[in-house]
């Protein structure tokens, strides 16, 4: 489908407050070019700074289907490169560990922390090998706090310009995760395109009916529950109520907060804990909702799997409705659906997201490897 119908779709469902069409949830070719436009473009989660502490730490991530590594350099720089092999493309780093080299396992070629090739099997028997021109491709990254992230398109506008506001949002409202460890890692594989899971939360319209537990706990009326935009982020509170069965959860569980960074990275903080849940597009109807749960390491156990078993049933309860939502587009006879601007506004913010990832268009590899070519000679 060309990039222009569809960027007319997204216009004109922003200018008439409605969903989009139902194709752009079941059909293989608008998969392909978001993964392209945005995926393989935007900042994403990739991990834990623990996980690259020290010099030879290393992590293979994915952003959409580009396979990413991050790396702790011998100088202590943490660096991003695409994880692909100059040579034929095999995956350089297949599990996280610590080396002094990145070694590919299908000819053996070796890359060094600093992404340069180091050699190459056989090369000497090639009269015009050049090393130099064949180092990793890098990728950019950058930290918020205690948590990675990366973006495959390393001449991509900074981290900070995608936050906005959100930074000085987080640090009004004492968010801190540097002392959280991961305690907990739950995969909940989706039978819903990662749009209508992203959308599902954005909004706590649906609370009411599709989270009765939260929503006995939390005030999500519409007077009083925070949206807010920053940049290509957002927002959105929900304070506890007032009676005392909500009262108890003050220091442990908190407000409820949610935290979004486009395209794809929620995360849920609280006094003691905080989640950090990545959607992760598999398929045009199959996604993945990767949660990690961080606590204060003085969390007793007890406190901690009453706090999971919780977030399990939320989680559980999405699943439903996401899948729900993902059998009626598969129908096709919902050609668009009303959105609220009130209630639904950041479900807008995202068809606008979306909208100016498609016109900039796919991250060009080949012009940008001989442009790097030509700055290089």
């Amino acid at each position: 489908m060309e990039t222009d119908v569809l960027t007319a779709e997204i216009e004109t469902a922003l200018r008439e407050n409605t969903t989009l069409p139902p194709h752009w949830y079941t059909d293989d070719e608008v998969l392909r070019l978001e993964k392209q436009a945005v995926f393989g473009r935007s900042w994403q989660f990739a991990c834990h700074v623990d996980k690259v502490s020290k010099p030879g730490d290393m992590v293979p991530v994915r952003c959409g289907d580009i396979p990413v590594v991050v790396v702790r350099d011998k100088e202590g720089t943490l660096r991003a490169y695409i994880n692909v092999c100059r040579h034929r493309g095999h995956e350089v780093v297949l599990e996280p560990c610590n080396r002094g080299t990145m070694q590919c396992r299908y000819h053996g070629w070796t890359f060094g922390l600093d992404g340069s090739l180091r050699a190459a099997p056989r090369e000497k028997r090639e009269d015009d090998f050049d090393r130099s021109a064949f180092p990793l491709y890098p990728a950019a990254v950058a930290t918020w706090g205690p948590l990675v992230f990366v973006n495959p398109d390393p001449s991509a506008a900074s981290f900070q310009s995608t936050l906005g506001t959100l930074d000085e949002v987080g640090s009004t409202n004492g968010l801190d995760l540097t002392k959280m460890v991961l305690r907990d890692q739950r995969t909940y594989n989706v039978r819903g395109n990662w749009k209508i899971a992203l959308d599902n939360m954005l909004e706590c319209y649906h609370c009411p009916t599709g989270h009765p537990g939260f929503y006995d706990l939390y005030d999500v009326d519409p007077a009083t529950y925070v949206l807010q935009l920053h940049g290509s982020c957002s927002y959105q509170r929900g304070d506890l109520r007032s009676k005392e069965e909500a009262q108890a959860h003050k220091d442990d569980w908190g407000n409820f907060e949610l935290y979004f960074v486009w395209p794809n990275t929620i995360m849920i903080p609280g006094p003691v804990s905080c989640i950090v849940m990545p959607i992760i597009p598999v398929a045009p109807d199959r996604c993945v909702l990767s949660t990690q749960t961080y606590f204060d390491p003085s969390v007793p156990e007890e406190s901690l799997q009453g706090y999971l078993d919780y977030y399990d049933e939320i989680w559980s309860e999405d699943v439903q409705l996401i899948e729900s939502v993902q059998r009626g587009q598969d129908s096709h006879r919902l050609p668009w659906g009303p959105i609220f601007r009130d209630s639904e506004k950041l479900l807008q913010h995202v068809q606008g997201l979306l909208l100016e990832d498609l016109r900039r268009g796919p991250f060009d590899a080949r012009a940008a490897a001989m442009a790097g070519a030509a700055a290089g000679a």
